[in-house]
């Protein structure tokens, strides 16, 4: 071990957001620099004095400084939903093929980043994003949104997490997804932090981290809730929902760079809308409206996956799904950025790519809570390659049951509308355990004709979901690998509570989602992938498709891909023990050309 922290010696470095200002609205977190509206949110009752511990609080202070408030075992909180964000100093883009000033200085901020320090970012249920030292574990600084000040009170009070009957309640805070991305503006590049706040609020904010040693109340570049932004506040109010994705950060056809953004769920319009924001200065460029859900009709845009079609370094599409099970395309070509739409239908009658249905006449649709993951088909066009269902926080977020039948799906997008008819059927055969400890699956190996078909769907209809209370569904973005498709879905008890859960891990073919034809699972443990690791399935030898391991029902997170060997791979699932069970299979490499492959 390296080193392990709980940032129990915190510099006392914390910054915030005043959008009073009339400039350089980040702020160093004190009490004088705090505006009447937030010093407010602190002194719910008017106690100033108690309102200024609370700053103390959440500035890691202790003894007298917070006296009267919850004293903290460590000053680091519980991480509950939130990823945590690597920076590192060799990390980089594809940006040297821009022209101009841009792509011929790409390479010398790459070589100063070198020079820069390792980062770590990651969410904590204090409310803060803690910014930490790489290499060390010290903590550099930390960012408290200031759209969440008004719940300090409740996380601060002796009160809350206790165990008697006026207690107060767990609350979220800050579990957002956050993720980093280069950016040029101001004629210079920058590394920008982009983050929001998951189910502790409505609401998301970047940062620029170029330098984490000298990060400052000016690095703070906005913020955006529903009580404000730097423009159109109207829109975010009406439209911001609670974010559950990773938010990306590009570069627009007109040059702009920007953060895509779904607008999430429970908005107060309840529709989905895809947000596109200026990075540098927060303002909207566009909301794009799919018109999609209502007051009475529940709707929110999910996760939205960013496509540089033509790889010329600019995005031009972007793919989202949304609680009703539509994937939607939003066209992004052009430098008019008021001519960006919905790709199918028209401006007042936007229409989906497809909607994700449970059967052909869609009388139940299947919500799309994660990012999809996008390849080339090998004639034309691209593969969109995506899961349905929701975890159990979303689940209790929305006051919603679980969906009864969820599936996977791999959908050819050649600018027309498709339907569930339209796809080739794959479906789950077997289920058996081995050695009482190894629990494995086998699904069906048909063979698509892209002719008369349009991709292909395998629904999660194992013997256990069908006969129990247990639904198995996807909430973590697929992994396309060297043409396979890794897929870690979850299978939860919809009556209990859980954090240990089974999780099924499915290396499919992303052609057609059929199960390969190689071995790939090293079940006996012998330390090779022969016919020994298959099983008997209608008096025949036959290749498992899928593993059941124990997973820590995390939304969002992508499966770690080691490369061991030549002929080896090593995926890590996560545990809810903090460790991760490592799975050995078949390097993609060594299983022959693949024809479906990453679009970068």
């Amino acid at each position: 071990m390296l080193w392990q922290t709980h940032l129990d010696n915190p510099t006392g470095l914390v910054y915030s957001y005043n959008p009073h200002l009339s400039k350089n609205k980040g702020i160093k977190l004190t009490w004088d620099n705090l505006n009447k509206t937030q010093k407010k949110r602190l002194a719910p009752l008017g106690n100033e004095a108690l309102a200024r511990k609370r700053v103390n609080w959440l500035q890691g202070k202790q003894g007298d400084a917070i006296s009267s408030l919850r004293q903290r075992a460590h000053y680091l909180a519980d991480i509950i939903h939130s990823n945590i964000t690597y920076k590192g100093r060799y990390q980089r883009y594809a940006y040297n093929q821009l022209a101009g000033d841009e792509g011929h200085q790409y390479h010398s901020f790459l070589v100063d980043k070198q020079n820069k320090q390792d980062l770590l970012l990651v969410s904590s249920n204090d409310g803060l994003l803690h910014a930490v030292n790489a290499e060390t574990g010290q903590a550099l600084f930390s960012y408290m949104a200031e759209s969440n000040l008004g719940k300090i009170p409740l996380v601060s009070d002796p009160k809350y997490g206790c165990k008697t009957k006026d207690c107060i309640p767990h609350v979220y805070v800050a579990d957002g997804l956050g993720s980093l991305g280069d950016a040029y503006f101001n004629k210079q590049w920058h590394s920008i932090f982009v983050n929001n706040l998951g189910i502790g609020g409505k609401g998301f904010y970047a940062l620029d981290i170029s330098d984490p040693n000298q990060f400052t109340e000016k690095h703070v570049l906005w913020e955006i809730s529903t009580t404000q932004s730097p423009n159109n506040s109207e829109v975010f109010a009406k439209h911001l929902g609670y974010g559950q994705q990773q938010i990306s950060i590009v570069r627009l056809q007109n040059g702009r760079w920007a953060a895509i953004v779904a607008n999430g769920y429970l908005s107060r319009s309840q529709e989905a809308v895809l947000f596109i924001v200026d990075i540098e200065t927060g303002y909207l460029i566009r909301a794009i409206e799919t018109k999609q859900g209502g007051l009475n009709d529940i709707n929110g845009l999910s996760a939205a996956t960013s496509v540089d079609k033509n790889n010329d370094g600019s995005i031009d599409t972007v793919y989202a799904g949304d609680l009703q099970g539509n994937l939607w395309v939003f066209d992004l070509s052009g430098l008019d950025s008021s001519q960006w739409r919905v790709k199918q239908g028209s401006l007042a009658a936007p229409q989906p790519l497809f909607k994700a249905c449970a059967d052909n006449d869609c009388h139940q649709h299947q919500a799309i809570t994660q990012a999809v993951e996008v390849g080339r088909h090998s004639e034309s066009g691209l593969m969109v390659y995506f899961g349905t269902g929701y975890s159990d926080s979303i689940a209790r977020l929305l006051a919603r049951p679980q969906d009864k039948l969820n599936s996977l799906y791999g959908i050819r997008d050649q600018d027309k509308t498709i339907v569930r008819a339209d796809l080739l059927k794959q479906a789950i055969l077997y289920e058996t355990n081995i050695n009482q400890s190894t629990q494995v699956r086998i699904h069906s190996n048909n063979k698509i004709n892209y002719q008369n078909k349009h991709g292909w769907y395998l629904d999660l209809d194992s013997s256990a979901s069908k006969t129990l209370s247990l639904r198995e569904s996807l909430y973590s973005q697929p992994v396309l690998h060297n043409g396979l498709l890794i897929i870690n879905t979850v299978v939860e008890d919809i009556m209990q509570c859980q954090w240990e859960r089974k999780s099924w891990l499915m290396r499919l073919n992303a052609e057609d989602g059929s199960r390969l034809g190689a071995v790939h699972f090293d079940i006996n443990r012998d330390k090779r992938f022969s016919s020994d690791d298959n099983v008997d399935y209608n008096a025949k030898s036959t290749v498992i498709s899928a593993i059941q391991v124990d997973s820590f029902a995390s939304r969002g997170v992508m499966l770690p891909i080691l490369r061991a060997s030549p002929s080896k791979e090593i995926l890590y699932v996560p545990k809810s023990k903090g460790n991760a069970q490592a799975v050995e299979t078949t390097s993609s490499y060594s299983m022959g050309r693949q024809l479906w492959r990453k679009l970068r």
